[in-house]
């Protein structure tokens, strides 16, 4: 099972970057190289960026399923307690 979450995140890690190295104009992510302003942000090129964002993406997902699990344990818990 571990394997197959990993086969997964490594799929997923190279087709994110893949689609934001494609298509960096539509989703508006072609502006991290430089020059930039005084304060701009914490990414140096877009590679950085598109590194990071690549990396983190599956965080954000395990979130949102571990927040509906959550929410979903509240409800049942909340419908059994009414009976």
């Amino acid at each position: 099972m571990i394997n197959l979450i990993f086969l997964i995140y490594v799929v997923g890690y190279f087709i994110s970057l893949y689609v934001m190295h494609k298509f960096k104009n539509g989703l508006d992510l072609n502006n991290y190289d430089p020059p930039h302003p005084d304060y701009y942000d914490d990414y140096d090129s877009n590679a950085e960026a598109y590194a990071t964002i690549s990396f983190m993406w599956p965080l954000f997902w395990a979130a949102i399923v571990i927040s509906l699990i959550w929410k979903s344990l509240v409800w049942i818990s909340t419908k059994l307690d009414t009976k």
